[in-house]
């Protein structure tokens, strides 16, 4: 989803929330979520997954769409290269 669309269907009321999304590296992309759904938030010269460097980054930048939830996921590829979605595993911090 462009960023464009992302102002545009949030002044129609249909975002829900924001997740940004940690992943390796210190990278965070977004999502909006619609009707359950995550959309990546992309730019809309590149086309390409806005990256932010912090979760407190990508706040500021979603502000401007008013009072709607941010939240922080983490990642699937970050757990998998920890082991933390391995039930099998000690990696476990335990």
């Amino acid at each position: 989803m462009k960023y464009s669309d992302l102002t545009l269907e949030n002044l129609r009321g249909h975002v829900e929330a924001i997740n940004v999304l940690s992943n390796e590296g210190d990278i965070y992309t977004a999502q909006a979520v619609i009707q359950g759904i995550g959309y990546t938030i992309e730019s809309r010269v590149t086309g390409l997954p806005i990256i932010f460097h912090s979760f407190v980054e990508a706040k500021r930048e979603f502000r401007q769409l008013g009072e709607l939830p941010i939240t922080l996921e983490s990642g699937a590829v970050h757990d998998e290269m920890v082991g933390e979605d391995d039930p099998n595993s000690v990696a476990k911090g335990h």
